[in-house]
């Protein structure tokens, strides 16, 4: 059985500038011992904290959200009006030409009604400006084409008057449509800005309270999960202590292959870097441990009270793998090498003896670690890394867009 001696690298002598603020040099003397082990209250306070801007965010994304939604369905309700609107003034130009056509069969209409009130009076042509004719058949064929030239005359009139008040309420809803279209060509890019900034605003809020939220049950969390911290992050927090790494490789290459071999076996490989944080005294390797930094060996993995050394691998990315492949192996019943996201770094995977026994960082105590502390101490260093990247990169990241509209 593969068991990792955190005797052999006591609380004492851990650097936790993350927990307790300190900056301190590495020919300084050690920081004094961390007492104080934090868990569930820690992640609960820092809940409780960002809980105004989850209610923040909600408000904002409804609110955005339900603005832009509106101007668009405006926006194509417009668009619809406008179509349905040319189409009608098309029709108007079309019955405007009708009624002229109407007007000139009228004008004809008339020419033969004057002929034939004429031979009705008992004339044989139609009369002509000066001719002699009867006074009474003047009469009657005065009054009986007046009749039907004022009916007529009536009815175009009318025709006209609907044609020109329907044309002028079309005209008058163009000019409405394109006015607004005017404001809604500002308007909704506005929105979608806003929109935008409510969105950014929300995943972000929400990504930070998912972290501390994946937490929230400190030691008794599962050991399977995906990283909720980037490399980029805990390189960055590594870097504000201001200590000094003894690895192979760059603290920001390490740090990717925790996140990146988590994520491949669905381990929390941010929280398997806390934990190589207490096992390394924050991978110094110091030199009353078993290990060196050429081990690249992060996790104790071979280690124990009575070992003379540890397992050693052949550069970092491998020691990584081979401590997140170790943690599934104690999360995860069941699991097989062919299971796994890549070729298994330990032998006798498939035959370990505490296959499933530890779903929990908790269950790590007593048997990854002789420690009765184990897992809280490994949260304790969790904690603060989570703390320290909350305060200085993800709160000023909420509050670079928060003021956005």
């Amino acid at each position: 059985m593969l068991l990792a001696a955190a005797a052999t690298i006591t609380l004492s002598t851990l650097v936790l500038p993350g927990l307790a603020g300190a900056q301190e040099s590495e020919t300084e003397a050690p920081p004094p011992p961390v007492t104080t082990i934090f868990t569930a209250p820690r992640a609960a306070s820092y809940l409780d904290r960002l809980a105004p801007l989850v209610d923040e965010a909600r408000v904002r994304l409804t609110e955005a959200t339900d603005r832009h939604t509106a101007l668009v369905a405006e926006q194509a309700e417009l668009t619809q009006r406008l179509t349905v609107a040319d189409t009608r003034m098309a029709e108007l130009q079309d019955l405007a030409a009708a009624a002229v056509a109407r007007a000139n069969e009228t004008r004809g209409r008339l020419a033969v009604l004057t002929a034939a009130a004429y031979r009705d009076a008992g004339g044989t042509k139609a009369p002509r400006d000066g001719a002699n004719v009867d006074v009474e058949r003047e009469q009657l064929l005065s009054e009986r084409v007046g009749r039907a030239l004022d009916e007529l005359i009536a009815q175009y009139r009318r025709e006209q008057k609907a044609a020109e008040d329907a044309r002028a309420a079309v005209q008058k809803e163009k000019e409405y449509l394109s006015r607004r279209s005017k404001e809604l060509a500002v308007e909704l890019p506005e929105a979608a800005t806003e929109l935008e900034a409510a969105t950014v605003f929300n995943d972000r809020v929400g990504r930070l309270i998912q972290a501390w939220q994946s937490v929230q049950l400190g030691p008794d969390t599962p050991i399977l999960g995906q990283p909720m911290l980037s490399g980029e992050e805990l390189a960055a927090w590594y870097k504000s202590t201001k200590r000094v790494s003894n690895i192979t490789v760059t603290i920001d290459e390490l740090a990717g292959y925790y996140v990146e071999e988590g994520a491949a076996e669905n381990v929390r490989g941010d929280i398997a870097f806390a934990q190589s944080i207490l096992e390394t005294a924050s991978f110094g390797f110091p030199d009353y441990g078993q290990l060196r930094g050429t081990d690249n060996n992060y996790a104790g993995i071979g280690a124990c009270d009575s070992c003379p050394n540890g397992y050693g691998f052949p550069d970092a990315r491998t020691g990584v793998r081979a401590q997140i492949q170790h943690l599934r192996n104690y999360a995860e019943p069941g699991v097989t090498e062919s299971m796994l996201a890549n070729p298994a770094v330990l032998p006798k995977f498939d035959q370990f003896g505490l296959k499933g026994r530890a779903p929990t960082w908790a269950g790590l105590t007593g048997t990854w670690a002789t420690s009765t502390t184990y897992a809280p101490k490994i949260f304790s260093v969790y904690y603060g890394i989570l703390e320290w990247v909350t305060d200085n990169l993800l709160l000023p990241q909420v509050k670079a867009v928060q003021t956005k509209k």
